[in-house]
């Protein structure tokens, strides 16, 4: 596989010339490779999950974990920041703005769903009842122009991260478009739409 490094660092200065905050953070709660707000900090923000990273804004090739934990695998990052930069393009006029505000205010619901969900839960759920729940009430609560909103914008930011990936120089796609197939399935298995396969993770 070719060093796909000199992308990676094209790709994030490219959101940051584009008026981004891009930058690293620790393992999120809910497993998150990455994230995009538009007013966190209050910037937009695209975040990379990563453990022991260098706290000064730049992308890096290496982090500070000790031995012998692994050093971050570049091109996954690449994938998820990819995913995000696509995200923030959305954001910022790909997708009309009446329409990401729809999609956004959905995502909220969404979310603030999950959060309630996760809230009551008893103790002793295995893994399976915890997101039988949540999906349940996330696919109770949000209508169908709702779950089209998610969707829709999670398949746009896919498209976005491939297009730009593509401008950057990468030329092997094998590995982001399974992890797009992969993304694609599990958000709609979030949103109460697919069942899990057998092969799922």
């Amino acid at each position: 596989m070719d060093d796909v490094y000199p992308v990676y660092e094209r790709l994030w200065r490219r959101a940051q010339a584009e008026g981004a905050i891009v930058r690293y953070e620790g393992l999120a709660p809910n497993g998150e490779a990455g994230w995009f707000h538009p007013t966190y900090y209050p910037k937009p923000t695209i975040i990379v999950m990563r453990p022991y990273y260098k706290e000064d804004d730049q992308p890096a090739r290496d982090s500070n974990a000790p031995p012998p934990l692994a050093q971050p695998n570049i091109h996954e990052e690449l994938i998820t920041l990819a995913h995000e930069y696509g995200h923030f393009r959305s954001w910022a006029g790909r997708t009309e703005r009446s329409k990401y505000n729809l999609y956004d205010v959905a995502a909220e619901r969404r979310d603030a769903i999950t959060a309630e969900v996760i809230s009551k839960m008893p103790e002793g759920l295995s893994k399976q009842e915890h997101w039988e729940r949540r999906r349940t009430a996330v696919r109770a609560a949000l209508g169908a122009d709702d779950l089209t909103r998610i969707i829709g914008e999670e398949t746009l930011a896919w498209e976005v991260g491939r297009e730009v990936l593509a401008e950057l120089g990468l030329t092997d796609f094998a590995l982001y478009d399974e992890r797009m197939r992969r993304g694609l399935h599990y958000h709609r298995y979030r949103l109460g739409i697919d069942e899990l396969r057998p092969d799922d993770v």
